[in-house]
């Protein structure tokens, strides 16, 4: 479903991935830093694409470097940070018209040096970052860390895995923690910049029409040239816990949350994986689930109720919005829900189901570029090179009874509750 892909090494630790289709009228090129999730770099990574993108030696600001943009017939600029797994990644990306729309012929080679230089060729005084852009977007970092608090939902998923692991990287918040934030100021943040471009492995990854993007004439030879990177340690997979955390959290909240975290101590090497994949989706993973059927419509007890996988952790997350004085209910049902699952209680009609949700998922990241880079990206950390086409075969093939193992070995970590504050004491025992 996805053809024309060619890779080449083009420096130490540096990727690019080409993938042509003419599906798309535009071009779409994303640039990746991978690092290890680590508590004391993680708000370093999370301000420094918001620093560079303020400005750099030929476009000094934003409103310079929009304007260009516009220039290049809407080109569009984006970046974002986020963790996959244990990793945190630093993306920058830019899409923009293919020329044989546009009647255009030098406007990818504008859009390379528009990019590149946003990355590369930072606005600098005296040998560091403007001081004055680090300290705004300090502020505007530390405005979007604050902020995770008012989606409740999501908070609490985000506490359940902190929680669930406090002990590893996966509980480290991809956006960084204010606390960290006064410690840190130009000179300290592009030193910071100058050890990651120096030791961090960089994938790019190029979706559209085929072309040759000489992208290596716009990374600096010292960088191409480059003669060490750091390696990215795989995710640490626990397969039992020696105890159970139960964890009460109270706040002006008008719905309860009730977020369950399970170890499933099986990573996406195994052939295993696919049938806990199927698993999650029967469970909790759509429309036709046993959660939703039974925790939210049959007994009414949850607002939702949802399961999702954490591929590279090989963690799923229970989350669902409860009546403060429902959560051992819904506890005990969500709970029945998983025992029926390790004891083969469900029905071909829902295995199938849950095939069929995958694998239109599956098929459905050939309609976007983003998601044609994503799944690119994925299989690169994950040392896959399985094309959407096998991946849905094997789904496809899993048998009921691989489902039946794969959830034998699932096992509840983590409670977490969220409730009103003045509420009487939620005694939540599984």
């Amino acid at each position: 479903m996805i053809e024309n892909s060619i890779k080449s090494k083009i420096g130490n630790g540096i990727n690019f991935t080409s993938i042509y289709t003419d599906k798309f009228k535009s071009n779409y090129l994303s640039f990746y830093f991978i690092r290890p999730l680590d508590r004391e770099d993680v708000t370093l990574n999370a301000l420094l694409p918001m620093v560079l993108s303020r400005g750099n030696q030929v476009n000094n600001d934003f409103i310079a470097i929009e304007r260009e943009l516009e220039l290049l017939y809407g080109a569009s600029y984006d970046y974002d940070v986020y963790k996959s797994g244990e990793k945190q990644i630093i993306k920058f990306s830019i899409e923009w018209a293919d020329s044989k729309y546009i009647n255009e012929t030098l406007v990818d080679d504008k859009v390379m040096e528009i990019f590149f230089n946003i990355i590369f060729n930072p606005l600098l005084n005296n040998g560091c970052f403007k001081e004055d852009y680090v300290e705004q977007e300090k502020i505007n970092l530390q405005r979007k860390i604050s902020s995770k608090i008012n989606d409740k939902r999501s908070y609490a998923i985000s506490r359940c895995i902190e929680e669930m692991c406090k002990t590893e990287r996966f509980g480290i918040y991809s956006l960084g923690y204010v606390e960290d934030l006064g410690e840190i100021n130009s000179e300290k943040l592009t030193n910071h910049y100058k050890k990651l471009i120096s030791e961090t492995p960089f994938e790019i990854i190029y979706v559209g029409n085929e072309k040759k993007l000489d992208i290596i004439k716009y990374i600096p030879k010292h960088i191409t040239d480059r003669q060490f990177t750091i390696n990215i340690p795989r995710e640490v997979i626990r397969e039992k816990s020696q105890y159970r955390n139960h964890i009460v959290e109270r706040m002006q909240v008008n719905q309860g949350k009730l977020v369950l975290g399970l170890l499933t101590g099986i990573p996406y090497e195994d052939e295993l994986f696919k049938a806990l994949t199927v698993g999650n989706v029967i469970l909790g993973g759509s429309p036709n689930s046993k959660l939703f059927r039974e925790v939210r419509e049959k007994y009414s007890l949850a607002y939702y109720a949802n399961s999702i996988l954490f591929k590279h952790k090989s963690i799923i997350i229970i989350d669902s919005g409860v009546d403060f004085r429902n959560m051992q209910r819904a506890l005990n049902l969500t709970n029945d829900q998983i025992k029926k699952l390790k004891e083969a209680d469900f029905t071909d009609n829902e295995l199938n189901l849950a095939k069929k949700e995958i694998i239109t998922s599956l098929r459905a990241i050939v309609d976007s570029n983003h998601s044609i880079a994503s799944h690119e990206l994925d299989n690169i950390l994950t040392n896959k090179s399985e094309s959407i086409d096998v991946k849905i075969n094997k789904i496809n093939a899993v048998k009921k009874e691989e489902v039946v193992e794969a959830f034998n070995r699932v096992n509840l970590d983590t409670i977490y509750v969220l409730t009103r504050e003045g509420e009487d004491d939620v005694d939540v025992n599984d």
